[in-house]
């Protein structure tokens, strides 16, 4: 023991502690090699999903392998969710862009009329109870705002087209530009 590092001395108390908590170390992953690579708050964070919370304690026969595994399969499930996510985002941005093409004016100084927008649209959070109004007022000012920043990286730029303007939107607002159309066109 004398000839470890400072680190390696850290990392082997990290896994004492737990180890002290009941954690069993088996050998199909090295826990120094995973403590290194992702942090032993990491480790830790897992473990606490193990926990028994009457003990204070993990639960019974919880080895090394048992946390880890939960790990990658977090890990993989996320990349799945944020890539389903993504794809997601780019039909509902694409779908937005052909709803609002056909409803712009020629000049793209409107991306939908009045008629074709509701004055606000409130969502309710079942769950707290929180309301968040969103207003047409607000939509129309980031539109001017998108509007603006892509005129000034092209000066000779007068006409925003409804492709450059959802692009350029955080999914957040394209999402608001959504609910605040009325019922017709949400449903094309």
């Amino acid at each position: 023991m004398n000839g470890l590092t400072d680190i390696e001395w850290k990392m082997f108390n990290q896994a004492k502690f737990l180890e002290a908590l009941g954690l069993e170390f088996d050998q199909k992953y090295g826990a120094f090699d995973f403590i290194s690579q992702y942090g032993f708050d990491t480790l830790a964070n897992y473990a606490d999903y193990f926990m028994d919370p009457q003990k204070l304690h993990l639960k019974d026969n919880i080895k090394l392998s048992d946390v880890i595994d939960l790990f990658y399969f977090d890990m993989e499930v996320r990349k799945q969710v944020i890539s389903a996510m993504e794809l997601f985002e780019k039909v509902f941005k694409q779908a937005m862009q052909y709803v609002i093409s056909k409803r712009a004016t020629d000049q793209y100084t409107s991306y939908t009329a009045d008629e074709y927008l509701n004055k606000s649209y409130t969502y309710e959070n079942k769950v707290d109870g929180v309301h968040d109004v969103i207003r047409r007022g607000s939509l129309k000012n980031r539109f001017r705002r998108v509007r603006s920043d892509l005129r000034k990286k092209d000066p000779n730029k007068y006409n925003v087209t409804p492709k450059e303007m959802v692009n350029n939107l955080y999914f957040n607002n394209v999402s608001d530009w959504y609910f605040l159309l009325n019922e017709s066109l949400r449903k094309k």
